[in-house]
């Protein structure tokens, strides 16, 4: 049986080619006019949409072929359980969802767990 892991750094081997070139271009010109600061990457993959990002994602693979300087695997779905990501609270301007929003099954307790990270009226992105 394949465990969620091994799912997602199967996801993560396509995830590079899922938006055309051009797309990623769009989505990268528009957050790097809105980003100020540090930014955290929520469901990061192989991409880097920002250079300031620290990345996030429950897969090593995509991780691992991502350019961030910070990395973090971190399962996305133990929110639900009381997990939280090793980060100290408002740590971060701002936070990016670039295609991760769709496969969240604990959304609200993520948001909330963004909230602690975020910076007070930091911005969340979701694309």
């Amino acid at each position: 049986m394949e465990t969620p892991q091994k799912t997602w750094d199967g996801h993560a081997s396509y995830q590079w080619t899922y938006f055309p070139e051009e797309a990623k271009q769009l989505i990268q010109y528009f957050l790097t006019k809105r980003i100020r600061g540090k930014n955290l990457d929520v469901g990061a993959g192989w991409y880097l949409y920002h250079p300031n990002s620290t990345a996030v994602d429950f897969s090593p693979a995509g991780l691992a072929y991502n350019p961030a300087q910070e990395k973090i695997l971190f399962d996305l779905e133990s929110v639900a359980e009381g997990k939280t990501l090793p980060v100290p609270d408002h740590s971060f301007n701002s936070a990016t969802l670039v295609s991760v929003w769709q496969y969240l099954h604990h959304r609200k307790k993520l948001l909330k767990e963004l909230e602690r990270v975020l910076i007070p009226c930091g911005e969340v992105f979701i694309i």
